[in-house]
């Protein structure tokens, strides 16, 4: 309300934030990637290991297939 009491005129204001920018967050932008990997703690290492786990298992699978048989 204003000070004569009357109601102010919501179709006129806008609401609309504008603080954050969300462009760079898509993995095209080099800011996606340094923010992911700069600050290096224990999440990237568990992302390391479960990124690594999958390779490991398949040259262990290529080395020992004639163990299979």
């Amino acid at each position: 309300m204003d000070k004569s009491g009357e109601r102010e005129n919501t179709m006129t204001t806008n609401y609309y934030y504008e603080g954050t920018d969300y462009g760079t967050m898509h993995p095209f932008h080099y800011d996606f990637w340094y923010h992911l990997l700069v600050p290096w703690d224990g999440l990237n290492w568990c992302m390391l290991v479960c990124l690594l786990i999958p390779v490991v298992v398949y040259i262990n699978d290529r080395m020992h297939w004639y163990d299979l048989r």
